[in-house]
């Protein structure tokens, strides 16, 4: 498997995700394969008790984990980002996961209540 590894997230082969990475903080506008063509991520084939769905597993600059995850028969585009549900800090979650990205909020479609800390919409976090 293609591996994208930057100075900012490396990516991980889905066996190596952390029981609990299943908080969606944000919705990202963007699809799987622009995350691909963007950041050089390679989404795999998954299952969950919701539907058929590729994600990607990637670890922040602090060893912190996320997922990004699109499921096949969602309604909706976009790509919903996850985060530890022990997580007590949303929106530094938040943060790291779009500096990871090289995003700003403005490319989200929803942010999760408790992630509202995240910077001004235009802030961008690199």
């Amino acid at each position: 498997m293609r591996t994208a590894d930057t100075s900012l997230f490396e990516q991980l082969p889905l066996g190596e995700m952390e029981f609990g990475l299943a908080q969606p903080i944000a919705v990202a506008r963007l699809e799987p394969a622009e995350f691909e063509k963007k950041l050089g991520l390679t989404f795999e084939p998954a299952r969950d008790d919701l539907d058929e769905l590729v994600t990607a597993l990637i670890r922040g600059a602090s060893g912190r984990q996320f997922a990004l995850v699109r499921h096949l028969h969602q309604p909706k585009p976009g790509t919903t980002i996850l985060t530890n549900e022990k997580s007590c800090d949303f929106a530094r979650d938040l943060q790291e996961s779009l500096a990871a990205l090289q995003m700003n909020i403005d490319g989200l479609d929803w942010i999760h209540p408790d992630a509202v800390e995240a910077p001004a919409r235009g802030a961008s976090l690199q």
